[in-house]
């Protein structure tokens, strides 16, 4: 089966299964187109992926406090003798921060054992606590690795929302290009019935000797001009089409074409105003800036560096570790000796800092440069909205005025056709008003379109179209 035929079939399977109607309405509505493009889209499955790989990380960064089990074996057979056998079992629990809890067993045995590992019993247990004194005592690489994954999973959200509001805009000039183009066609088609009706009436009255033979001539190339205009916005209607669809799909990545028996509507139905999404009022617009996306997922990266900022100050400080571990031969809780332990520091210090410091500088110089581009985009924001607001309003009330020439015209052209069937007009300006007409209606189609678009443009600017 070719891929063609395969779209087909596919097609004909997605308009029987959706929750309404394609197939019983001749109008693909706006909302209907929409709702397509939100349910199954590519993009939007992609949107699943950066969600799913951002808790990913989470669960990964997560994994550094996970207990750990751990246990070694070492034994010396020389000669038939047993140098020595040792063994250690041992679990490390991370809490927090560098703390750790652990508890194990010694086993050690052997003729020459180094006295480090002698131990009295057959056995030895132990269980203590590691505290960092100085570096990783309020944060560490393993904490901050864990708030920056929650940060980024905040950041692949509005990520997301800005993926889908960009989506969404795309969508939506691409149907109203088609609304354009196919209203753009309907107009000439209108005309070119006209034309030629023209033609053969105008023939007509040449054959019984009422007009000359240039008034037919003229009225026939007025006629071809139509029929190529026509087919010319006929081609652009039907390219549209097939780049609109690039919007459909099915679930599975099934991709979807625009049957034939479904138009977008008449430009009629846009002549009522449309309303503006969003308050215009000043204070509206910023607290819509504040909530941007992209404006939100500045923050998170500035949180982000806000936590690198935080560990690159604890690396500054010495890194001092205490370590105490209760010793028994028993592993009763209730009979642990406090006077048997082992005790222990470590201690390490670099004398440039020059790595510590270095990191430090430059957490603190990407936080200056993402609140200059916070700054920046806000403004960008509010620059683009208020432009979105001045084109919608200005293409309106172009608008409101074509709409008034287009009907005066209409007057004018029926006035014409008046005078041409009582004698008084030609030919030649039938065809001068018709073609006036057929301009004030193009352009009337594209400003209503350009009003809707701008419209939308609000909300895309503002990051609400998700």
């Amino acid at each position: 089966m070719s891929m063609k035929k395969y779209l087909l079939v596919i097609q004909f399977f997605f308009f029987l299964s959706l929750p309404f109607s394609l197939t019983s309405q001749e109008i693909f509505e706006f909302d209907e187109f929409i709702k397509i493009v939100k349910s199954h889209h590519p993009v939007i499955q992609q949107c699943n992926i950066i969600l799913k790989s951002a808790e990913n990380k989470l669960s990964n960064a997560k994994g550094a406090f996970d207990p750990i089990f751990s246990s070694s074996i070492n034994r010396k057979e020389l000669d038939n003798k047993t140098y020595y056998n040792l063994m250690n079992g041992n679990l490390k629990i991370p809490i927090w921060s560098g703390i750790e809890l652990n508890s194990g067993i010694y086993k050690n045995s052997g003729s020459f054992i180094n006295p480090e590992d002698y131990i009295q019993s057959e056995h030895l247990w132990y269980t203590g606590i590691t505290i960092p004194i100085g570096k990783n005592l309020l944060i560490d690489s393993r904490v901050a690795e864990i708030k920056k994954a929650k940060e980024l999973i905040s950041l692949s959200l509005e990520d997301i929302r800005l993926i889908k509001n960009n989506l969404i805009y795309d969508a939506i000039k691409k149907y109203f290009n088609w609304v354009e183009k196919y209203n753009d066609f309907k107009i000439y088609e209108e005309f070119v019935d006209l034309s030629y009706n023209r033609f053969l009436a105008v023939k007509q009255q040449f054959i019984y000797g009422g007009l000359a033979s240039i008034d037919s001539l003229e009225a026939y190339v007025v006629y071809q001009s139509r029929l190529y205009n026509k087919s010319q916005y006929e081609k652009e209607y039907i390219n549209e089409t097939i780049q609109l669809s690039n919007f459909l799909w099915l679930e599975n990545n099934v991709p979807l074409e625009i049957s034939s028996q479904l138009n977008p509507p008449s430009y009629t139905v846009m002549l009522n105003h449309p309303d503006l999404h969003i308050d215009t009022n000043q204070n509206t617009i910023n607290s819509m800036i504040e909530n941007h996306p992209a404006i939100l997922a500045l923050n998170n990266k500035i949180n982000i560096q806000h936590i690198n900022k935080k560990l690159s100050k604890e690396n500054l400080k010495p890194n001092l570790n205490m370590n105490y571990n209760f010793l028994s031969s028993n592993a009763d809780i209730n009979q642990l000796n406090f006077n048997n332990y082992k005790l222990g520091l470590d201690f390490s210090y670099s004398l440039f800092l020059r790595k510590e410091r270095s990191e430090l500088n430059l957490a603190k110089l990407k936080l200056r440069d993402l609140e200059y581009e916070i700054t920046l985009k806000k403004l960008s924001i509010l620059n683009a909205t208020k432009q979105y607001i001045n084109e919608f309003i200005f293409t309106e009330n172009q608008a409101d005025i074509l709409e008034d020439i287009t009907r005066n015209y209409t007057n004018l052209l029926n006035g014409e056709k008046l005078k041409f069937d009582a004698g008084e007009s030609s030919v030649f300006l039938i065809n001068s008003r018709e073609s006036k007409l057929i301009e004030s209606k193009l352009t009337l189609v594209q400003l209503k379109v350009k009003a809707i678009v701008f419209d939308y443009g609000i909300d895309w600017s503002l990051g609400l179209l998700d």
